[in-house]
């Protein structure tokens, strides 16, 4: 089975892919291979704009910094730990390809997360998820899990899981990864008021769920 670990392995790959879409006579580039930088404390605004100028070991700790965040939020909306795994080699190689064009290099995050959460509604509304199993999410320990382990959030993510395709695609835009109304249905390919009915049905079905179980709780 492919998961979350078998990425991180892989991040050679990525960077080797990476390094041939640069140009080898670059100048720029190939003083930004010779120098020697310290990265790992490095804000994230210092370190895109390093790899702005063509720092290829800049790209290589963006990739080991975010690769987990990117996996698991792709994965939430794929729910197939294979196609996660193209999705979001893609994610790094077309943030690659657009680099210079981050105008805010401390926003670089989010924008990640953008591309990659974009890259993986395009699979949704090519219909590619419905031939295609549905794998558990990997839950081996990972530096979220002091947060993902606690009852009420592993319960919801449960119950999300559970949620039709088209209901658990809205709730994970809008209430996990907290995209706008607008921004989520532009992206399904939708309306506004389909997101609004989508979301409130889905959010009624965890509701509905969770009661039972805290009532159960409480006796």
């Amino acid at each position: 089975m492919v998961t979350q670990q078998n990425l991180i392995g892989r991040t050679e790959l990525v960077e080797i892919r990476i390094s041939r879409t640069q140009s080898q006579t670059d100048t720029d580039s190939a003083q930004g291979e010779a120098e020697v930088f310290v990265f790992d404390d490095e804000s994230d605004a210092v370190l895109v704009k390093r790899w702005q100028r063509g720092d290829l070991s800049a790209a290589s700790i963006a990739i080991q910094r975010y690769e987990a965040m990117a996996y698991a939020a792709v994965f939430r909306i794929v729910r197939n730990h294979a196609l996660c795994e193209d999705i979001c080699q893609d994610a790094f190689l077309r943030a690659h390809e657009r680099i210079e064009s981050l105008r805010q290099p401390a926003a670089f995050v989010g924008w990640l997360r953008q591309i990659a959460v974009r890259l993986a509604i395009d699979e949704l509304r090519r219909g590619t998820l419905a031939q295609l199993p549905e794998d558990q999410p990997d839950t081996s320990p990972g530096p979220e899990s002091a947060v993902e382990t606690m009852e009420a959030l592993e319960r919801f993510r449960a119950h999300v899981d559970d949620l039709p395709q088209a209901q658990r695609a809205v709730i994970v835009l809008r209430d996990v990864e907290g995209f706008s109304t607008r921004e989520t249905a532009e992206m399904l390919g939708i309306t506004e008021g389909a997101v609004k009915m989508r979301l409130s049905r889905a959010r009624a079905t965890i509701i509905r769920q969770f009661a039972p179980q805290q009532e159960s709780r409480d006796e």
